[in-house]
């Protein structure tokens, strides 16, 4: 919606555009795109209560599932169901923060983010390996000091590294983003399975696609003037 009322009012702004935006913030949507340019993505449902049938349709999952609402971000409402009884109260607590939720097989293997920055000429920046405390990266993981380690470059072979990084190129492009994008993936053996394209990661100078861009040898400052040329870039197109 901002995304929107800028382009209206003729104000240049970094990332990406309405659509893309629009896409990845939809977890349903974004998934159905990236499985149609081949990607992997978790198996799952989408539900609109924790009853009846939407409950039953849950269940044949199977366990364990993570649990999210469609629409949301920093893993708010989010969690790992690994009993029965577990499974309605999750997706009640979900149905929360949206009108859906999302019922997935929970992926398991390494966490990994990989970052990527550009307009038309892409770079995907160094991927970063994430290990908490916790028993997956929430909200609590994400904010509290302490909770997980971010590991830039992350210990994965080096193929695995340009494997991680390829996917998160076509993730980036499939969904139509500009600027900048955060894919998170996980990784055991031969899958690598995309979990969610974040259009608007955190921003700080210790967030991750900073602390990303670091390990490539680019300065905060930099990069935000980057950001911002791509902007007036992408600004100058439109106009034409």
């Amino acid at each position: 919606r901002i995304q929107g009322l800028l382009d209206t009012v003729g104000i240049p702004y970094t990332g990406s555009g309405v659509l893309a935006s629009a896409l990845a913030m939809d977890k349903v949507m974004a998934k159905r795109v990236l499985a149609s340019e081949g990607l992997d993505v978790p198996r799952g449902v989408v539900v609109s209560s924790a009853s009846g049938d939407d409950l039953a349709q849950a269940r044949k999952v199977g366990l364990p599932v993570f649990v999210k609402p469609v629409a949301s971000g920093s893993s708010v409402g989010a969690a790992i169901v690994t009993s029965a009884e577990q499974l309605a109260p999750a997706i009640a607590e979900a149905l929360n923060f949206d009108e859906r939720a999302l019922v997935e097989e929970l992926v398991g293997g390494k966490e990994l983010t990989v970052a990527v920055i550009g307009n038309d000429d892409l770079t995907p920046l160094p991927v970063i390996e994430i290990v908490t405390k916790r028993q997956f990266f929430d909200y609590t993981a994400k904010y509290s000091s302490g909770e997980s380690e971010e590991i830039v470059p992350a210990r994965i072979p080096d193929e695995v590294a340009r494997r991680a990084q390829d996917i998160a190129v076509r993730a980036h492009r499939a969904l139509g983003c500009r600027g900048m994008s955060r894919t998170d993936l996980m990784w055991s053996g031969d899958r690598m399975v995309a979990l969610e394209v974040n259009t608007i990661p955190g921003m700080t100078a210790n967030s991750l696609l900073p602390k990303a861009a670091r390990a490539a040898g680019i300065q905060f400052g930099d990069l935000l003037a980057r950001f911002v040329d791509w902007a007036l870039e992408d600004a100058r197109r439109r106009a034409r």
